[in-house]
């Protein structure tokens, strides 16, 4: 959820995201990378634009903390910032082309480009469709956007059990950030029936992929209903 502060927009190859993330992971806020190791190691990644992405899909579940969330809930970084982060197209067309030929990583460059208004008038219904049709391609990535797009209300309706199918996507992807943000769901009820086995699971998926607040809320969830993990 929203913390109330302008979302950060990181563009390819920028450390905003990171350098947001290190200042969620001092300031004890929801998620919590578990070192600020974990922070650097995303910024050396061989592919910049991907250890940015993960980075900043860590921060969207640090900004999704039941402390800050707000009767409206916006999207944070979550879908602003990781979009940008993986790029929009520089060339339309050729996206467009390569979209239709099958690319999964262009329908999501243009899905991007589409959310951003980046080369095109802004578009968040066409977004989400092309999320969609990337996530069909089986693009992780593209799969928590989509998932995104529906919880948060951006440019479709509102559908928390839609959101979570895309959640769930993503996670069989082995996109981490997927398996966090269904676990939420799960421990919510949100779109699915309480689960806390399920969230349990999710969350520990999250852990080892370096986010400590999900080791802590994987262990909450072991934990008797109503029993407070310090």
């Amino acid at each position: 959820m929203s913390s109330g502060r302008p979302a950060a927009r990181a563009r390819p190859g920028s450390n905003a995201c990171a350098d947001h993330a290190a200042s969620c992971a001092g300031g004890g806020r929801g998620l919590r990378l578990g070192q600020i190791a974990a922070i650097q190691a995303a910024r050396r990644t061989a592919d910049p634009s991907i250890g940015i992405a993960f980075t900043c899909a860590l921060l969207a579940a640090c900004s999704r903390s039941p402390s800050l969330q707000r009767e409206s809930p916006e999207p944070s970084a979550s879908v602003i910032a990781i979009g940008e982060a993986l790029g929009t197209c520089a060339d339309i067309p050729a996206c467009e082309r390569e979209c239709d030929a099958g690319s999964a990583d262009r329908c999501r460059r243009l899905a991007a480009s589409f959310a951003f208004g980046r080369g095109v008038e802004q578009d968040e219904t066409h977004a989400a469709a092309l999320y969609e049709h990337a996530c069909d391609l089986k693009d992780p990535f593209a799969c928590l956007y989509a998932g995104q797009m529906s919880e948060f209300e951006r440019g479709v309706p509102k559908d928390d059990a839609k959101a979570a199918q895309f959640y769930d996507r993503a996670c069989n992807l082995q996109w981490a950030p997927g398996c966090y943000n269904l676990a939420i769901m799960y421990e919510r009820g949100t779109g699915v029936n309480v689960d806390r086995e399920k969230a349990a699971a999710l969350y520990e998926i999250a852990c080892a992929a370096g986010a400590k607040g999900a080791c802590v809320k994987g262990r909450a969830m072991h934990a008797p209903a109503g029993v407070i993990d310090f």
